[in-house]
C-alpha cells in the first residue's frame, strides 16, 4: 500500500471526508477459466449537436470522433479480457461548436485532415454480439449515419436507460463512476468506453448481479412501442406522468408522444389510452421492438 493510499484511507476512516480513486483502464479484467465468452463492444460518439438529421434550413450535426472498446466476457457476466480499441477523428463539414468545444475538449485543429476509416470500423465491429452505448438512442442513430452496414444489423444496448441506477445518483456516468468512489475523463470518448466497462463490471442493486447481466438481460427482452397518435394537447402532462417521450419526427416516425412498454404490459397500456384520451373504439399503432432495432430510427 503506498503512503497515498494510507493518507486516503486514513482520511475516510475519520467519516468527514470521501476519497476518489482514479479510475484505472482495465482494473476490471478477471483472470479466465477457459470457459466460453461472447465478445461486446462499448461505443461512445461525440458530435457537433443532437440533431443527425438537421432540420429546415439548419445543417445536420456530424460525428467529431468515434470510439469503441471491445471485451470478452463469460456466462456468469465476468469481463475476462479487452481485446481491442478504437478511436478516431473525423474534420466536420463546419467549424466545431464553441459548446462543443468546451464540453469535450476537441477543437477544430484537433480534427482537422482526420477521417474514419470506415473499413477499419467494420473489422473492428465484425463478430460482436452487442454493442452497448450510455444513450443508445443518441449513439445509435449517428453510428448508423456514419456506417449503416457496420451498425445497422447488431443488437443494441443502452447502459442509461436499461439500468437502474438511481442509488448512483442518477444516470450521468460521471455520476455513477464517482458513486463507485472513482474519477476520470469525462467527455473524452474512449476515456468514457473504459469507464463505463467499470462500472459495468460491478454488481448493481440489491441483486447483486454485475450492471452488465442486468443490461443483457433487458437488451435480450422484446418491449412493444405504442404511439399515442392525434392525442389532445391537453393530455401531454397525463402522458409525459406515464413516462411518454414525444417523437419530433425528424427520424421520419409519426410527430407523437409514445412509450415502450413490456409485452405483457401492452394490453393494460392500450386500455389506458382507450379510457383516459381516446375512446373506447380508439385503434392503436403499436411495433414490436428488439435490440436489433431498439434505439435505431428504424424503431
Amino acid at each position: 500500500m503506498t503512503e497515498f493510499e494510507k493518507m486516503a484511507l486514513a482520511l475516510e476512516q475519520t467519516g468527514d471526508y470521501k476519497v476518489l480513486r482514479r479510475l484505472r483502464a482495465g482494473g476490471c479484467v478477471q483472470p479466465h477459466d477457459g470457459s466460453p465468452t461472447r465478445r461486446a463492444i462499448i461505443l461512445d460518439i461525440e458530435t457537433t449537436g443532437f440533431h443527425p438529421h438537421g432540420s429546415v434550413g439548419v445543417i445536420p450535426d456530424e460525428v467529431i470522433e468515434l470510439a469503441m472498446l471491445a471485451f470478452a466476457f463469460t456466462d456468469d457476466f465476468k469481463i475476462v479480457d479487452v481485446v481491442g480499441r478504437f478511436q478516431s477523428f473525423r474534420e466536420p463539414t463546419k467549424p466545431i461548436p464553441i459548446t462543443v468545444e468546451r464540453i469535450t475538449g476537441i477543437t477544430d485543429a484537433m480534427v482537422k485532415g482526420h477521417v474514419i476509416d470506415l473499413d477499419e470500423v467494420s473489422n473492428f465491429v465484425a463478430g460482436t454480439d452487442l454493442i452497448i452505448a450510455h444513450n443508445a438512442k443518441f449513439d445509435r442513430r449517428f453510428a448508423e449515419i456514419l456506417h449503416r452496414a457496420a451498425f445497422r444489423d447488431k443488437d443494441w444496448a443502452c447502459s442509461w436507460s436499461q439500468l437502474d441506477w438511481s442509488e448512483s445518483g442518477g444516470g450521468r456516468l460521471i455520476n455513477i463512476v464517482n458513486a463507485a468512489g472513482m474519477f476520470h475523463e469525462a467527455h473524452r470518448a474512449l476515456d468514457d468506453c473504459h469507464a463505463l466497462l467499470e462500472v459495468l463490471a460491478r454488481p448493481l442493486g440489491p441483486s447483486g448481479i454485475p450492471a452488465l447481466g442486468q443490461l443483457v438481460e433487458a437488451a435480450g427482452k422484446p418491449t412493444v412501442r405504442v404511439w399515442a397518435l392525434g392525442s389532445p394537447f391537453d393530455k401531454k402532462e397525463l402522458l409525459k406522468s406515464r413516462n411518454y417521450r414525444w417523437n419530433s419526427g425528424e427520424d421520419g416516425g409519426p410527430k407523437a408522444w409514445y412509450v415502450d412498454v413490456a409485452e405483457d404490459a401492452e394490453a393494460a397500456e392500450i386500455a389506458f389510452l382507450r379510457s383516459t384520451i381516446f375512446g373506447p373504439n380508439w385503434e392503436p399503432r403499436r411495433s414490436l421492438i428488439t435490440a436489433r432495432d431498439r434505439f435505431s430510427d428504424r424503431g
